[in-house]
């Protein structure tokens, strides 16, 4: 398998990028690429490094519609407790849009303007928490350089196991190039949510052909 490493976050909202848990150290570990079965991949993070860095040179963090409403909120960080695999990190995603006012948040990831054109599919590990559990509907955006918008809405997701979500980038309309993509965004709105307060780990993100 031929896999293509670069080696990643700030955003627009007022926003946290992950801190690190359990005494994870702050530096480059080894490496670890899951073995997907696809012939060429490439992979944007899988989180094993630690450095709030992802492959394309990108940041990442959570992001908050409206950072100052203590009724609503989101959170990143690292864990060894929950991750694809035997070895390596993960990220938790926190949330909460239980909220008298619009809440909608999330988690964001700088692509860095990487060329994807050339490939088919976005692809990605999700796991709900096994006891605070989480939405079993939650948005993706995409964004490319231009200021266009892609958006796709993950629906079924199975509390407490890892699941594989495979998106053809055909789904994201409203994006016209995949040349120069901007950012990976996922959305909890507390409008289309099936539980306002959750926690979701993220592993192993990357585009397929």
């Amino acid at each position: 398998m031929r896999i293509k490493i670069f080696s990643i976050i700030l955003f627009t909202f007022i926003c946290s990028c992950a801190p690190i848990e359990d005494n994870i150290k702050e530096e480059r570990l080894s490496l670890r690429v899951i073995d997907t079965g696809e012939r060429d991949i490439l992979l944007v993070d899988d989180f094993d490094e630690g450095t709030h860095k992802n492959y394309l040179g990108g940041g990442f963090g959570a992001w908050d519609y409206r950072p100052y409403d203590r009724t609503q909120s989101a959170s990143v960080y690292y864990t060894r407790k929950e991750k694809l695999g035997e070895k390596g990190l993960s990220v938790a995603i926190k949330y909460d849009v239980d909220s008298p006012s619009v809440a909608f948040n999330g988690f964001w990831m700088k692509l860095n303007g990487v060329d994807v054109s050339s490939y088919n599919k976005l692809v990605f590990w999700i796991k709900p928490d096994p006891k605070k559990g989480c939405t079993k509907i939650f948005k993706i955006e995409l964004k490319n350089k231009a200021g266009e918008v892609g958006k796709y809405y993950i629906k079924g997701i199975k509390i407490g196991e890892w699941q594989q979500i495979i998106i053809p980038l055909s789904e994201f309309e409203g994006i016209s190039s995949f040349n120069e993509m901007d950012e990976f965004v996922i959305v909890f709105e507390d409008r289309i949510v099936t539980q306002k307060v959750g926690k979701l780990y993220l592993d192993m993100i990357y585009f397929s052909k």
